[in-house]
């Protein structure tokens, strides 16, 4: 069995989304790349030949690093 479980932050930056550890320094759109994709990490657990699979993502959908790049605040990708 393999289980994941994020509570925290999150942020969508080109279509990606990403987990934001508590010690990020975010200032830019493409320091995003630099903290957790959500994709790798499911992927990663995917390739570990568990049978049960289960990842708990608790992320806010408002990111209070965004504004520093962006004008506005979307949340996760679907």
């Amino acid at each position: 069995m393999a289980l994941i479980f994020f509570s925290g932050f999150g942020v969508q930056s080109k279509r990606q989304s990403y987990m934001i550890p508590v010690d990020a320094q975010i200032w830019t759109e493409r320091t995003c790349a630099a903290t957790f994709q959500l994709e790798t990490v499911l992927g990663e657990i995917n390739g570990r030949g568990a049978g049960v699979k289960i990842a708990l993502v608790d992320a806010s959908r408002r990111n209070p690093f965004e504004r520093r790049f962006r004008s506005f605040s979307a949340g996760l990708r679907r």
